[in-house]
């Protein structure tokens, strides 16, 4: 079979198909569902078969363990790798059953996959039940023509009914959807395909608008002089004397000069960081994503103690007139400490000019990242002088970072893992 095939479409699927058979080739249950027919050791981790998932709306994932463990999504382009992690799901205490399990739909982004199950309980499993199913594309043909209707006849008299338009040809039946686990109704069809548009070139990304300087008070109006008294007329119309002109109002005080823009804000999603995974990366050693232990919908690399570890990411290109960036960290401990501690953070960059060769990676140690007694989200901010880091940045390149956990400057280090949620910069003037 070939890895890819020609031109821009992948062929949708319009059945379900079990994409991930068990280990040992143990007998499916009805509906499909994959029992690994060998104990996993305490630690250990087993690996299921290539998939091709290409052309599947989703991948539907069901696992069940009598111990805790893991499940890891790797995908490639071709069938022959290299695979990288996209997706990690620990596993979750069922309070009906008593047993540990991972369900989740799966967004798929290569065309191939493996799975890996790892055993992170203290003892060996008895058994894993397991399905791995790909969600097929569905579609629904065009409506008939409709039906004419003859005219209202006076006092209210129903007109002759018109003739009946042509029916349409029925378009073909989108396959139903798999039952919900709970019974719920199959994914409904989607309206049939229509003609299929150009390929529209990728909007540019908008820079975030400066806030509005604040207008200043407007200054009184000074106060109107009083008009003299009219003279009187005199004999022979001498004319009376003229009244002082009032005095001058003063000026009113200046407005305050507005805030001071931000001239570009990039946010980044842990989801949306590079893995660093080969030599050309400045640290070659990746914190894995994996979604919160306490909050299941929210995806965290995990920074682990005593090994440097860390994600990478590119900015646009450097806005002109920047002068300083402003980085801002959302993170967390794992376990609450039992009391304040810090975790120390370094900070790779190099730039990309128009051709430049790539320069060698330059590092900076950043303020270290203040942890309270307890395991609730943290907001940290620092500001720097792009003149100010060991390699200077300048306005109009490209930036490539990676951000490393590091044995912190100062303080009591955090025992176990920091995870980091989210970070954003901003280039200031």
């Amino acid at each position: 079979m070939m890895d890819e095939q020609p031109g821009f479409r992948i062929s949708s699927r319009q059945k379900e198909d079990r994409l991930f058979p068990p280990l040992t080739g143990a007998p499916v249950t009805s509906p499909p569902l994959s029992t690994i027919q060998q104990a996993i050791g305490a630690g250990k981790t087993v690996s299921l078969p290539t998939a091709r998932v290409a052309g599947y709306s989703g991948i539907i994932l069901l696992a069940i363990a009598d111990q805790p463990f893991t499940v890891t999504t790797l995908e490639a382009t071709v069938s022959s790798g290299p695979f990288v992690q996209t997706q990690s799901f620990a596993s979750a205490l069922d309070p009906t059953s008593g047993f540990q399990v991972v369900a989740q739909r799966i967004i798929q982004t290569g065309i191939f996959m493996q799975m890996t199950l790892k055993n992170t309980g203290g003892a060996p499993t008895t058994f894993v039940d397991f399905i791995g199913s790909g969600l097929p594309e569905f579609c629904t043909g065009g409506g008939g023509g409709g039906t004419g209707s003859g005219a209202t006849g006076p006092q209210g008299a129903t007109g002759l009914q018109g003739p009946t338009g042509v029916q349409g040809v029925t378009g073909i039946q989108g396959v139903t959807g798999p039952a919900g686990a709970n019974g719920a109704t199959g994914v409904q069809g989607v309206t049939g395909i229509q003609g299929v548009t150009g390929i529209q070139g990728a909007t540019g990304v908008q820079g975030t608008t400066g806030v509005q300087g604040v207008t200043g008070s407007q200054g009184q109006t000074g106060i109107q002089g009083t008009t003299g008294v009219q003279g009187v007329t005199g004999l022979q119309g001498a004319t009376g004397v003229q009244g002082v002109t009032g005095s001058q109002g003063q000026t009113g005080i200046q407005g305050v000069t507005g805030l001071q823009p931000t001239l570009v804000t990039n946010t980044f999603p842990m989801a949306s960081t590079d893995f660093p995974n080969n030599a050309d990366w400045a640290i070659n050693a990746g914190a894995p994503l994996e979604a919160d232990s306490a909050n299941n919908s929210i995806v965290v690399a995990q920074m682990v103690q005593g090994s440097e570890t860390g994600r990478g990411f590119e900015s646009l290109q450097v806005p002109s007139g920047a002068t300083k960036v402003r980085f801002t960290f959302w993170y967390r401990a794992q376990t609450g400490p039992a009391g304040a501690r810090t975790v120390g953070v370094k900070l790779y960059h190099r730039e990309t000019d128009s051709n430049v060769a790539l320069p060698a990676w330059s590092s900076d140690v950043l303020n270290d990242l203040a942890v309270p007694a307890n395991a609730n989200y943290q907001e940290q901010q620092q500001t720097l002088n792009l003149a100010a880091f060991g390699t200077p940045i300048t306005a109009g390149s490209l930036v490539q970072f990676q951000l490393n956990r590091v044995v912190p400057t100062g303080g009591t280090e955090l025992v176990g893992d920091c995870l980091l949620r989210n970070m954003t910069y901003e280039w200031l003037p």
